[in-house]
């Protein structure tokens, strides 16, 4: 169920998640993307990364406008995450 005040991704799937951690540039110069901390329904913690449009010029568009915030790959990395 959705909360009032918080902010939710899906995956490819449209499985929901709620985002815990706000998403940060990453990656290296040549491929560079967001990546944020989501939670599921269950309380388990994941990894979103969200990939950068071809068309994004950071110089000349907001950065609202980098990604699909919409739809992130969600993963299980192989480290624990905190908050």
């Amino acid at each position: 169920m959705k909360e009032e005040n918080k902010v939710y991704v899906q995956d490819e799937n449209g499985k929901e998640y709620e985002i815990v951690k706000n998403p940060f540039i990453t990656g290296t110069f040549d491929k560079p993307y967001y990546e944020g901390v989501v939670r599921d329904a269950e309380g388990e913690l994941y990894i979103a990364e969200w990939q950068i449009k071809a068309e994004y010029n950071a110089e000349e568009m907001p950065e609202e406008e980098a990604c699909d915030w919409d739809v992130a790959h969600i993963y299980i990395p192989n480290y624990d995450i905190y908050l």
